[in-house]
């Protein structure tokens, strides 16, 4: 089934933090990229939108619902955050005021959580397909234990509501000198594509080339459970992941993740583990997502969604 991906000509997509948004996301699943001004000039079976979007791009899409759905190809329009029904911006509250419009659906990096399922939950119309975000092979560093610190690599907003496990572990970290030797901190860098000015640059490759020098990596899903594109960074970096997992990655990933219950003591255990150990158990996850989030994997149970959704 062919699908087109597009995005916003105006957006600074260079300057997002992570490649799980923009042109990235669709290449990412082997689709072909366009802008949203070229929208009617693709042949597609399905056309799937970015959720960042400009007011001329809003425009745009406005003028081509305006036809009837029987004469267009159907309409995805991409949703992640949670809270997205909590934002003023003007894409994400155009997006989300498509719903039940004829030939108009949903697709969903997460599975919807929070205010964004309340938002989606009653569809008459519409229906939501599930795309997670692929695992990217060429993505991936490979750095022998030897080489790495043996310390737990942190990283992320620090939000008690949104990320309260992270949360505790840095309020933790702040007071306890044994947690600050153990667990190396990199603070959230910031959001340079919403004109916020970066506190750091160590983002996309060198995130990931980061992390890759430390043997574990702490994962929290937020409050929502949700699959952050940490947990593919993980795998990219080659680390041991530690800490909870999204509901989507129990049945997948829970024999191949440690779980911490938040004890020092544990932890210290954890990073003075055998090097064989933690090589194997760093490669038995990355194992893991490179089958569960195979972009071919992916795009044929997202292919098998729209079949039923446009039967």
């Amino acid at each position: 089934m062919k699908k087109v991906f597009f995005v916003s000509r105006e957006f600074p997509f260079h300057l997002v933090i992570y490649p799980g948004s923009g042109p990235e996301f669709g290449r990412s699943y082997g689709w072909p990229i366009a802008t949203v001004d070229e929208i009617g000039e693709q042949d597609a079976d399905a056309l799937v939108i970015e959720n960042r979007l400009r007011e001329s791009d809003v425009s745009r899409l406005d003028r081509f619902l305006a036809e009837p759905a029987r004469r267009r190809p159907p309409l995805f329009l991409k949703v992640s955050d949670p809270e997205m029904p909590l934002s003023n911006d003007v894409g994400v509250r155009w997006i989300l005021a498509q719903r039940d419009r004829p030939g108009v659906h949903f697709l969903s990096v997460y599975e919807p959580r929070g205010p964004l399922a309340d938002a989606l939950r009653g569809l008459r119309v519409s229906r939501v397909v599930r795309a997670p975000y692929p695992y990217e092979r060429r993505r991936e560093v490979d750095r022998a234990v030897a080489e790495r610190r043996r310390r737990l690599f942190l990283s992320g907003a620090r939000s008690r509501r949104l990320y309260p496990s992270r949360s505790a572990l840095v309020r933790r970290r702040a007071w306890n000198p044994i947690l600050r030797a153990a667990v190396a901190r990199l603070r959230h860098p910031g959001y340079p594509d919403l004109g916020a000015t970066p506190r750091h640059d160590v983002v996309r490759e060198k995130y990931v080339d980061l992390a890759a020098r430390h043997t574990h990596f702490f994962l929290d899903p937020s409050r929502y459970g949700v699959e952050l594109m940490k947990y593919v960074e993980c795998a990219y970096a080659g680390c041991v992941p530690l800490g909870e997992l999204p509901t989507s990655l129990e049945p997948i990933a829970g024999g191949a993740f440690v779980r911490w219950n938040g004890s020092t003591l544990s932890l210290l255990r954890e990073l003075r583990g055998s090097s064989e150990g933690m090589r194997a158990a760093a490669q038995r996850y990355r194992e893991t997502m490179r089958a569960a989030r195979d972009p071919r994997v992916l795009d044929a149970e997202v292919d098998r969604q729209l079949a039923i959704v446009l039967r």
